[in-house]
C-alpha cells in the first residue's frame, strides 16, 4: 500500500488482511495540519484516474505515535506485514527549515518503522518538490539518519515530473548518503486541474521514470515501483525490470479489495 491512503494509521489490521506484504502510513507531519480546502479529491473515472490535491492534511507525529505503540505491542501473525513510514514537512515550515521537520518525525516515530520514506515530490504543497534537488535532498537525508533511533533504511520517493538534469543529480546525492532505494514515482502534476494524477495515465509516465532511476542505481540501491498500477502484467513487468517491490493506491479504488492478492507475483 503506497502512502496516501491511510495517513495516520488508522486501518493497519485492514492493509494486513487484504494481503498486503507491507504498507506505509503517511505522510505524517511534525504538527497537526488540516491540509487544503475540500472538496480535494476528483474521480476521472472514464481514465481510471484520480487527481488529489490534498496538501498533507496529518493529526501529526504525536497522534500517530499512540496507534504505532498498539500496533507494535499486538500479538503478532505469522508473516507480519511491514510497516513503513513517509515523513513530510508543514506548509508553514520554511523550505531553508524543512530539514529539522523531516528530522523531527524520524526521531519520533523511527523506532516502530521498518523504514522511513522521505516525501520530497508531492506537487500539492507550494515548493516541496524544491527539495527533491540534490543539494536539499542530501541535507534532508543527513538529518533524518542522524534522527532515527536506529540504523533503519531511508528512502526517498520521487517525482514522475523531473526532467534528467534534476533527477540524475539528485539520485546520485541521496545514493552517495547511504539510502537504501527509491519509491518511484508520486503523482504527476496536472496541467488542466489543481492537484497531481495517479491511476491509469500516470502510469506510462512512472514506467519512464522507473527505468532511468533503474538505470543509475545499477545495484547501489533498490527501487519500488508505484504509479498507475492496477494489472498483475504491470506488476510482472517492473519484477522483471528490477523493482524490488510495489506499490499500490489508486488501483485499489478502482479494481477493489481483492487487487492486492490478484495481482502478487508467484
Amino acid at each position: 500500500m503506497a502512502a496516501g491512503m491511510d495517513k495516520d494509521a488508522k486501518a493497519l489490521e485492514l492493509w494486513e488482511r487484504l494481503g498486503f506484504g507491507y504498507v506505509e502510513v503517511g505522510t505524517v507531519l511534525p504538527r497537526p495540519q488540516k491540509g487544503n480546502p475540500k472538496p480535494r479529491i476528483k474521480r476521472q473515472v472514464k481514465r481510471r484516474a484520480l487527481i488529489n490535491s490534498m496538501g498533507f492534511p496529518s493529526e501529526g507525529m504525536v497522534e500517530v505515535a499512540k496507534r504505532l505503540e498498539v500496533w507494535k505491542d499486538r500479538p503478532l501473525r505469522s508473516g507480519r506485514m511491514k510497516l513503513g513510514i513517509n515523513i513530510g514537512k508543514n506548509a508553514n515550515t520554511s523550505l531553508d527549515e524543512a530539514y529539522k521537520d523531516y528530522a523531527s518525525v524520524a526521531a519520533r516515530l523511527g523506532r516502530y518503522a521498518d523504514y522511513l520514506a522521505v516525501n520530497v515530490s508531492s506537487p500539492n504543497t507550494p515548493g516541496l518538490r524544491r527539495l527533491g534537488r540534490a543539494e536539499a535532498l542530501k541535507k534532508i537525508i543527513g538529518y533524518v539518519q542522524q534522527a532515527a533511533p536506529r540504523d533503519i533504511p531511508v528512502w526517498v520517493k520521487l517525482s514522475p515530473d523531473a526532467g534528467d538534469d534534476e533527477l540524475v543529480p539528485a539520485l546520485e546525492a541521496a545514493i552517495a548518503e547511504g539510502v537504501a532505494g527509491f519509491i518511484a514515482t508520486n503523482t504527476t502534476r496536472s496541467v488542466m486541474h489543481q492537484g497531481g494524477v495517479s491511476g491509469e495515465p500516470l502510469y506510462p509516465l512512472a514506467r519512464a521514470t522507473i527505468h532511468k532511476v533503474l538505470e543509475v542505481c545499477s545495484g547501489k540501491a533498490a527501487v519500488i515501483g508505484c504509479g498507475g498500477i492496477h494489472y498483475r502484467q504491470q506488476v510482472e513487468d517492473l519484477i522483471a525490470m528490477g523493482c524490488a517491490g510495489v506499490q499500490l493506491l489508486t488501483g485499489l479504488i478502482y479494481e477493489g479489495p481483492g487487487l492486492p492478492r490478484r495481482v502478487a507475483p508467484g
